[in-house]
This record gives C-alpha cells, structure tokens and sequence, in this order.
C-alpha cells in the first residue's frame, strides 16, 4: 500500500493507525530535496520517506519546501 502524507494549512496529516494531524505548532522542519521527505519535529522526532521517481517529478519542491516553511513560521 502507497504511503500518502497530505500537507495543509492545518497540519499535516498522517496515515497512522488511527490517522493523525502533526499540528505545525509541533513541527520544527519539513525538507524535501533529491527525493527525500524529512520531517522534523519539536521533540526532536524525526520522519524520513524515500520517495519514488514519478512523486518526485510531480512535486515542486521549492514551491513544497517554501509552502511547510510558512506554516511553521507562522504557527510560532
């Protein structure tokens, strides 16, 4: 099964069992770059996804990176 992670406004959210919102007030850093995702969180957790060729193609990552980088500016 595909991993999905969505990234909005209100958080990102997380297909754990049972789904979860990682609020932006709890994330340090979200950085996307050569077809890695980390996500970096508050306490020091930290999430790291390889990401297959064709998302990597479909996703502009300056516009993504500039996009989580807002969010966590604006939720301090």
């Amino acid at each position: 099964k595909k991993l999905i992670i969505h990234f909005k406004k209100e958080g990102i959210l997380y297909p754990s069992f049972p789904p979860k919102t990682l609020l932006w007030t709890s994330v340090d850093f979200v950085l996307l770059k050569d077809g890695i995702l980390s996500i970096e969180m508050k306490d020091n957790r930290l999430m790291q996804f390889t990401l297959d060729e064709s998302t990597v193609n479909e996703i502009d990552s300056f516009s993504f990176n500039n996009f989580c980088k807002q969010q966590v500016e604006a939720a301090q």
